[in-house]
């Protein structure tokens, strides 16, 4: 993992390239929810929040394990830390994220997720 000190803009610039231009292939322009109160989705309720800085230390740690490529290794990250926010269990997410690195790789990307590591 590099641990040289990032600036700002070049995290969020490795966010955005990470997460993604919009495709086309969806209803919306992308693969985000349409907003509550449009009628489409039923409206769900956030419970805790996850950082963005969380989600690159998380992509960073299973991106040191493995080999797969980024886009979908974050997008993997991005749908575990969706999954903790709309109060889904630890156990699920490091199962998921088991999918492509061991379990102590596993559990501290949820640590991370969750601010605790």
């Amino acid at each position: 993992m590099d641990n040289r000190p990032h600036d700002r803009s070049d995290l969020f610039e490795k966010l955005a390239n990470l997460e993604g231009r919009p495709t086309g292939d969806f209803p919306h322009g992308d693969c985000r929810q349409p907003r509550a109160g449009d009628g489409t989705l039923p409206t769900r309720h956030i419970t805790r929040a996850i950082r963005s800085s969380a989600r690159l230390l998380a992509f960073d740690l299973l991106n040191a394990a493995c080999g797969i490529a980024e886009r979908r290794l974050f997008a993997l990250v991005d749908s575990t830390a969706s999954l903790l926010a709309h109060g889904g269990s630890e156990e699920t997410a490091r199962l998921a994220l088991e999918s492509v690195v061991g379990p102590p790789v596993a559990r501290a990307a949820v640590h991370a997720l969750l601010g605790d590591g």
